[in-house]
């Protein structure tokens, strides 16, 4: 029971390491195709769409297009340039849509109807009012004395509904993003899998039968869990380059080599020549999608589980030793039947065997 255990442990391990360079692949196209941006551009195209649907239902994408493109809130790229923003604020978009309007016919005409007359006037007002708050009232936080100085300059049918409909079209995006980063995950997964050869059926026979490599795994969690928590989320995005260095140079993939736990390949030829000559070459795909599939449940996950199977080890431990201890013993064991059981049978007395001729024969002609 407590091999199965070690095996357990030894397999959540090595998922959690793999894990890992999941994780930094994920990020990087992230990173790369700006996911988080291409959500907030469907967002914030839907909520344009919501102020006149008639009038800017083709173009909203594109005004979205140049509001989350503006130098003020762009995401720079790795190369120099600028993309789409992955975040904004309500009071930054209600200033980029005025400042848009003054260039966008079909914008300004909605703004409008909506009671907004001159936007770059409004605009104006809107920024020396903050700067009046910020006079008046230093201690006010800056969002604050946005909001308050758009209620006290930009009150129209237009601010109203960006403000009614701006959290619930964040919380949508919100959701999109994490469908986007799920689909990246299984990408990302599928890409470490089938890169590695990782088939979880081989791993798990693997650390039942080497019994050095289960153990070594079991003595580093159990020693230094925390060596295994997923890092939180950096602050920005690594690039594709700085993604794979990190998974280079992780030390913890190093030890699962050592221990011949993963093999990577040299080039696509020595990953050809792998595949191959597997005996079973099909049961090898099939494992390798089935790691993909553990793997897509992400590192959190796998940290959970060997945060429990430590708790359960001790026990199990502790019982294993006992139940050793009783089967080496020599002494006499004190058997005491439980209540209700079955009463013991009495002891059998051995009967005295009869002398040859206790009786005499009554046959006929017998001495």
């Amino acid at each position: 029971m407590l091999a199965t255990l070690d095996v357990l442990i030894g397999f959540t391990v090595v998922m959690l390491v793999i894990s890992f360079s999941v994780t930094m692949l994920t990020q990087a196209f992230n990173s790369l195709f700006n996911l988080r941006g291409k959500a907030l551009l469907q967002g914030v195209g839907s909520l344009i769409t919501l102020l006149d649907k008639a009038t800017l239902e083709g173009s909203a994408n594109t005004i979205a297009r140049k509001l989350l493109t503006n130098p003020l809130v762009a995401r720079r790229t790795v190369f120099g340039g600028s993309d789409l923003a992955g975040t904004v604020h309500r009071e930054e978009l209600v200033k980029l849509i005025l400042f848009e309007a003054s260039t966008d016919a079909k914008l300004k005409s909605t703004i409008n109807a909506l009671g907004v007359a001159d936007p770059l006037a409004v605009l104006s007002a809107v920024r020396m009012a903050e700067l009046a708050f910020e006079r008046q009232r230093p201690d006010i936080a800056t969002d604050v004395r946005s909001t308050m100085a758009m209620i006290d300059h930009a009150s129209s049918e237009f601010l109203a509904r960006i403000n009614a409909w701006f959290d619930q079209t964040m919380d949508r995006t919100s959701e999109l993003f994490t469908l986007y980063s799920r689909v990246g995950t299984f990408v990302a997964a599928l890409l470490v899998a089938f890169t590695l050869q990782l088939d979880s059926v081989h791993l798990l026979n693997q650390l039942s039968s080497d019994k050095a490599a289960r153990t070594a795994l079991v003595e580093a969690a159990i020693a230094h869990p925390e060596q295994f928590k997923p890092a939180d989320a950096p602050a920005s995005l690594p690039s594709p380059v700085d993604a794979l260095k990190t998974i280079r140079d992780d030390p913890h993939l190093a030890e699962l080599a050592q221990l011949h736990l993963i093999d990577p390949p040299a080039g696509p030829g020595d990953w050809w020549k792998k595949l191959s000559t597997a005996s079973d070459p099909m049961a090898r795909i099939l494992g390798i999608l089935l790691t993909t599939a553990l793997l897509s449940l992400g590192g959190p996950f796998w940290y959970a589980m060997l945060e429990n199977l430590l708790k359960l080890r001790p026990l199990l431990a502790q019982k294993e030793e006992r139940l050793r201890a009783i089967r080496q013993t020599t002494q006499a064991v004190d058997y005491t039947p439980l209540p209700g059981a079955l009463p013991a049978p009495p002891p059998v007395t051995p009967v005295a065997a009869a002398p040859a001729r206790a009786v005499a024969s009554t046959v006929p002609g017998s001495p």
